[in-house]
């Protein structure tokens, strides 16, 4: 009898594993689904031309390209508590070889984040725990979830985001030192020269990456006084971290008066650490049909700083709990930890919206995946029966960041698709040369800054001018004469003019205004890429992209599409006395004539 309740058991116990292997094999390949699709996404939706500080690092650096000398002071200058040299270093090589559409950054962002999540795969997989090779396969798309996430836009497609990517790198890789280390018994000399050299390394990169730099040293500090290794190393650590702290606010100048209100700063942290997928403040759109209590963000930062808070004091009360695992997540959770409080201290004036800024969502998921190790980590470390529920807490774990990250997907990418529309559209002002300071003020509040990177950037040949094979004043007709004429649908729906009460910023000639409608190119079965205006004199006068959906093409076509048929930009003719429109094809080798205002093809 008992035989037969044993048999029972063991195949209740196999037939509930393999559903769970079921649901993470689903689970997984969401996962992946939604890391490659957010990729895919950012390819499509590229910021075209430098953006608020951006726009004004650039001009900066247009600035210091007088001499060797003058560069390389404003390349280690700070911005506001930053020291970005490594940002900047990309920036430069993209203007120099990529046409400066900031293509590089938003590739170099991406690529440490998914070197950032391979290591953190390797910390886990090495763990011991993660036998099977089933689940470590599996594992990959959860952690890649972590740091490649549509509700981390703002870092992996705005350009000047860049640093985060350096800094969350510069971060996964001490805390995979720091791990390394804690497995072995007792650190040689040699052992221990090495590690403190590659951390100061690593710390010495943070240093020109961000203004967070001295977490490097202090959180491996704070991880050796928990792990309770040698006085020798603890006290170095510490010394260098102090030194470092020192050295930091000796060089970096004060930006802004600083809150000494723990209640304030407290509440600033936990929002911060717990902000990596709610969103309470909807720009850069302007959606108002969802909100996300801030109190969900707080709840989740108080996990995570009391998962640090309680390992760190059983860590210290018993050697060895959790293993490297939970020494990786520890690290990471005290990194992000220190640079929330540091954030309250400079920022908790502002509030809780400065907390729950997008541009913080993926550092601070890095204090998630490091609760998750610190977590796996003390349950699943050492042989025993609780090792059958592994399975189990990979599925818990999927489900929980698919949930969230499914919640805002739409949503982010929707957002940041307007900004990137709008930037466009701000930057083809720039591009026609409209003294509209409305558009100016799209790309950075100080706009007289704007004109400026646009005369640098029409010489040199970048950022939106690389876009157009063609300037305001060419030759429509040697400009038409190398293209191929096709057919399409559109229509020239509206000319409005611009007002004049704007300063100057462009002494260009002409009669400024905004033009609107809709292409399709039947051909090619796609909408119009570029529109371009011609004057009286057969001279290009204006410019136009497809950004915005537009619903009289729909009703035209008697369809619906998921793409942008409406075009929208910028003409300055000196007379609209015969000014025509022509739809230019993706590849720029086609176009067709839409007509003058009002026709409909």
């Amino acid at each position: 009898m008992s035989s037969k309740i044993k048999i029972s058991q063991s195949t209740k116990i196999r037939a509930d594993g393999f559903f769970v292997n079921v649901l993470i094999a689903i689970g997984a390949v969401i996962a992946a689904c939604v890391v490659l699709q957010t990729i895919f996404w950012e390819t499509r939706n590229l910021f075209v031309v430098p953006w608020y500080d951006d726009m004004f690092d650039h001009t900066r650096m247009h600035h210091a390209m007088v001499s060797l000398k003058a560069l390389m002071s404003y390349m280690i200058s700070p911005h506001n508590e930053h020291r970005i040299f490594t940002t900047r270093a990309i920036s430069f090589l993209d203007e120099r070889f990529l046409s400066g559409r900031e293509y590089g950054q938003v590739f170099i962002t991406n690529l440490l984040q998914i070197g950032a999540a391979l290591i953190t795969w390797i910390v886990f997989i090495k763990s011991g725990i993660f036998e099977n090779r089933y689940l470590k396969l599996t594992l990959l798309p959860t952690i890649f979830l972590f740091f490649v996430n549509p509700n981390f836009l703002y870092t992996l497609v705005i350009p000047f985001q860049l640093q985060f990517g350096f800094m969350a790198c510069i971060c996964v890789t001490s805390a995979f030192v720091v791990s390394q280390a804690s497995s072995v018994e007792r650190l040689t000399d040699r052992e221990q020269i090495k590690l403190v050299g590659t951390l100061l390394a690593l710390a010495l990169v943070a240093t020109f990456t961000l203004g967070n730099s001295p977490v490097v040293l202090l959180a491996s500090a704070a991880t050796a006084v928990v792990l309770r290794w040698r006085r020798s190393i603890t006290a170095t650590l510490i010394l260098l971290a102090v030194a470092h702290v020192a050295i930091m606010l000796a060089i970096t100048p004060a930006t802004g008066s600083r809150t000494h209100n723990p209640i304030l700063i407290l509440k600033f942290s936990l929002m911060y650490l717990g902000g990596a997928f709610t969103r309470v403040d909807p720009w850069p759109g302007n959606f108002l049909t969802w909100s996300d209590s801030p109190y969900v963000a707080a709840i989740c930062g108080a996990f995570v700083l009391a998962t640090a808070v309680c390992f760190a004091i059983a860590r210290f009360l018993r050697p060895g709990l959790g293993g490297r695992l939970a020494t990786f997540g520890f690290m990471l959770l005290t990194v992000v930890i220190i640079t929330s409080l540091a954030g309250g201290l400079a920022r908790a004036q502002f509030g809780i919206l400065e907390a729950l800024n997008k541009k913080y969502a993926s550092f601070s998921a890095l204090s998630w995946i490091g609760a998750y190790a610190v977590l796996t980590g003390v349950a699943f470390n050492t042989q025993g029966p609780r090792r059958r529920f592994i399975p189990t807490s990979i599925a818990i774990a999927l489900a929980f960041v698919l949930a969230l990250t499914l919640n805002g997907a739409n949503r982010e990418e929707r957002l940041w698709t307007k900004a990137r529309n709008t930037t466009w559209e701000a930057a083809l002002a720039g591009f026609v040369g409209i003294n509209n300071r409305d558009e100016l003020h799209v790309l950075d509040d100080r706009e007289s800054e704007v004109p400026e990177y646009m005369r640098y950037a029409s010489i040199q040949n970048i950022g939106i001018f690389s876009y157009f094979p063609f300037r305001i004043g060419d030759d429509a007709a040697a400009f038409l004469s190398a293209r191929r004429e096709i057919s399409c649908k559109g229509e020239v729906e509206s000319v409005s003019p611009v007002s004049a009460n704007s300063p100057r910023y462009f002494n260009v000639a002409g009669s400024p205004a905004a033009i609107a409608g809709w292409a399709w190119m039947t051909d090619e079965h796609k909408p119009a890429t570029t529109v371009i205006a011609i004057d009286g004199t057969n001279h290009i006068v204006g410019a136009a992209r497809s950004t915005r959906r537009s619903a009289r093409a729909e009703e035209w076509l008697a369809q619906t599409f998921d793409q942008n048929l409406g075009w929208f930009g910028y003409a300055r003719p000196v007379s609209w006395q015969g000014v025509k429109f022509y739809a230019l094809s993706s590849s720029g080798k086609q176009f067709c004539a839409l007509g003058t205002l009002g026709s409909v093809r």
